[in-house]
């Protein structure tokens, strides 16, 4: 019986390591993500028809890697931005993403998957965040809902 619970508590801790997941439910929005394999996917689905960002690396627009995307006529638009004060412009270098911008019913759903080691160090056990929404379809019209937290590895 001690075996078999020590196998179990080993088999949980790798798995732990290797994959992690988590909801965040925020006020009419939602915030999932996951760890796999060296890849970090961001799910952030909101009730607007227009765009979405998450920011990561800070509970502030400052210093925030700010992803902004929204579907306008069923073609997504998605880009990276770099949160400075109470703004962000567009980041210089576009890191290599993979991305999916999806509305329908009232409801955006954005989805982007980057590298973990981006955003996520050794040992590092928590990814300060900021979420916002807006009611256009751009990239700079000022957003009607904003929001931060820690993810929790």
């Amino acid at each position: 019986m001690k075996k078999a619970i020590i196998v179990l508590l080993a088999l949980f801790a790798v798995s732990g390591s290797l994959f992690a997941a988590d909801t965040i439910q925020l006020d009419k929005a939602k915030l999932e993500w996951s760890i796999d394999s060296g890849s970090l996917t961001i799910t952030f689905t909101a009730e607007t028809d227009g765009w979405v960002a998450v920011g990561l690396g800070s509970n502030r627009m400052d210093g925030a890697n700010i992803f902004i995307g929204y579907n306008k006529d069923g073609e997504p638009a998605f880009r990276e931005d770099i949160g400075s004060g109470h703004s962000h412009r567009e980041a210089e270098v576009q890191r290599p993403v993979k991305f999916e911008v999806t509305e329908s019913n009232g409801m955006t759903v954005m989805s982007f998957t980057v590298a973990a080691s981006d955003f996520v160090k050794t040992g590092q056990t928590t990814l300060p965040f900021i979420v916002a929404y807006g009611s256009r379809d751009n990239f700079n019209s000022i957003h009607r809902y904003r929001n931060s937290g820690t993810i929790r590895f």
